[in-house]
């Protein structure tokens, strides 16, 4: 049974991708192939961030604050909280 991926099951993937779950994982949780997850996270910035850990990239995604306010906050660039935020596509 095919189901209608939304943006919300996108962040959710994104989400589950960045708190370290498989992909394998979260192919067999939304019923997609390996290669479908991936599709899906091809915007997002790779797990392996150099200056945050996988946890401030989901706060980040998560936050409501200026892009600003979260690249003083995490010591960041503003591009990089921009292509971060990007990433998630809501």
């Amino acid at each position: 049974m095919k189901i209608k991926i939304t943006d919300d099951i996108i962040k959710e993937i994104k989400l589950a991708y960045y708190s370290g779950t498989p992909v394998s994982e979260i192919s067999r949780q939304w019923g997609l192939t390996r290669g479908g997850i991936y599709y899906h996270l091809r915007d997002a910035p790779k797990r392996s961030h150099h200056r945050l850990t996988n946890t401030q990239v989901i706060e980040i995604i998560t936050s409501d604050e200026t892009l600003r306010a979260l690249s003083k906050r995490y010591g960041v660039s503003y591009e990089t909280i921009r292509r971060i935020k990007k990433s998630k596509k809501i």
